[in-house]
């Protein structure tokens, strides 16, 4: 299954039927193999020549490149997890301790000194892991779209993998500027910039995790798995359509916070309200099932890495 939103990585074939004399490519480092035999081997890396014509296997591809991006495929894995369980962890215990102040209410609790600083320590240690996991996960998007030897001169500028490089990074570029922004400008300019700048993220990142399925399912395609290539198909078409989503909710609520300063009776209608908070929840919505989904994502990306290594370990192509 191929996706529509993404070209390929470069203008080469997935699975070139052409003769070295026509100049197929070698699988792993790109070199022109022109009119060379197919007997032999490549003159630059010496793979096999029979293996750029069999077809487009991971396998063949550069054992560093390989490397890079199996090591890509664990930190991504690792981050997500620790990231989303730690963050789900801090809500638990925020939640508990609610519901604790609730019956403090009712009946009288002391707590120790020791278990309240327990308390503290926890939390602070969940907080820290919800930053250091994202990196994580940053870093492995990262290695996971580095560019491949051979297509680094013949990628197009619209392919996955640059978009799912970069999209992230400028997700968290506008996320940050976001709160900056409504410090540092005067009202009511500070509200209408904050969320220009978080459409801005939410355009963004929802490209970005798109592209990084999109490339997760070119790699599925290699390995060769059509079951996980279907499946990250399927996450790259709904991180697009729930980014068209949310970008469509924040519109809703910048467009009311510009109607409540051009015209503030027609803001203050039911019909206003309502919309506002529609698009909030759809946001919070958005917000909450892009989480799920992003685990599940690095549960697939480490199938993935398992997928490569038995593949490698079962299909040398030297």
């Amino acid at each position: 299954m191929s996706s529509a939103a993404f070209p390929a990585d470069s203008d080469r074939p997935e699975t070139p039927d052409a003769t070295t004399a026509e100049g197929v490519p070698c699988v792993r480092c790109g070199y022109a193999l022109v009119g060379l035999p197919e007997a032999g081997d490549c003159p630059e890396c010496g793979t096999a020549i029979r293996v750029s014509l069999a077809g487009d296997r991971i396998v063949a591809a550069d054992p560093r490149w390989l490397d890079q991006v199996q090591s890509g495929l664990r930190l991504l894995q690792v981050g997500v997890l620790a990231a989303g369980g730690s963050l789900a962890a801090f809500y638990g215990l925020l939640l508990i301790g609610l519901l604790g102040m609730f019956l403090g209410t009712l009946i009288s609790i002391t707590w120790p000194p020791v278990l309240e600083s327990a308390d503290e320590m926890l939390m602070s240690g969940l907080l820290f892991l919800v930053p250091a996991g994202t990196v994580a996960a940053a870093v492995g998007g990262w290695l996971i779209t580095t560019a491949e030897p051979r297509d680094a001169e013949r990628e197009r500028p619209r392919a996955a993998r640059p978009i799912a490089r970069w999209g992230p990074a400028l997700a968290v570029a506008f996320g940050a500027a976001a709160p900056v922004l409504k410090s540092s400008l005067p009202a009511p300019h500070d509200l209408i910039a904050w969320f220009a700048a978080f459409m801005g993220a939410a355009l963004t990142a929802g490209l970005g995790l798109a592209a990084l399925g999109e490339r997760l399912r070119q790699l599925s395609a290699r390995v060769p798995s059509s079951e996980l290539a279907d499946r990250f198909a399927d996450e790259s078409r709904w991180y697009r359509s729930t980014m068209r989503l949310t970008v469509g909710a924040l519109g809703i609520r910048l467009a009311g916070v510009v109607l409540g300063l051009a015209a503030p009776a027609i803001a203050a209608s039911v019909v206003a309200q309502l919309l506002d908070s529609l698009a909030t929840l759809v946001v919070l919505f958005v917000v909450l099932a892009t989480m799920i989904h992003v685990v599940r994502l690095a549960r697939r990306a480490a199938d993935l890495r398992r997928a490569m290594i038995e593949a490698r370990r079962t299909d040398d192509p030297a």
